[in-house]
């Protein structure tokens, strides 16, 4: 098969060729691979990502217009793949926010992790007031 530009090809994606769209795959995987890694790196992410970015493209093939190039058009995409992906990483890892009008919330005190807990001296203090803290108190260490 002669070399096609990325413009026949998309064209022909766009009509329906599974066949060129496998090879537009294949023409830009490493080049999206790369962005992805540069945000991400993770290589089992940075896969899932990378098929996510094609997939995504192959769904919005029929509107691309071609006012930018395809491989900007195919960055923008895996650059909203990797925001997704690490807006919803921080979801899953975001402990919901304690209200402090609601009295059903449950209170700070027991959300903070144990090693908070300890008196205010005991993360807190630079060295002389540690000292001072220590002097004071028992509790501070």
């Amino acid at each position: 098969m002669p070399s096609w530009s990325n413009e026949k090809l998309i064209e022909s994606c766009k009509a329906g060729n599974k066949v060129h769209a496998r090879l537009l795959f294949e023409r830009h995987k490493d080049y999206v691979w790369g962005l992805i890694w540069n945000i991400i790196r993770d290589a089992e992410i940075t896969r899932d990502l990378t098929q996510d970015t094609f997939l995504r493209a192959s769904k919005g093939l029929p509107k691309f217009k071609g006012k930018s190039s395809f491989k900007t058009w195919l960055s923008r995409i895996a650059a909203n793949v990797c925001k997704d992906h690490i807006g919803s990483t921080k979801r899953k890892h975001w402990e919901a926010r304690v209200s402090l009008d609601d009295p059903e919330s449950p209170t700070i005190e027991k959300r903070l992790p144990d090693n908070w807990r300890k008196p205010p001296c005991a993360n807190f203090c630079m060295r002389n007031e540690k000292i001072r803290c220590i002097k004071q108190s028992t509790d501070c260490r």
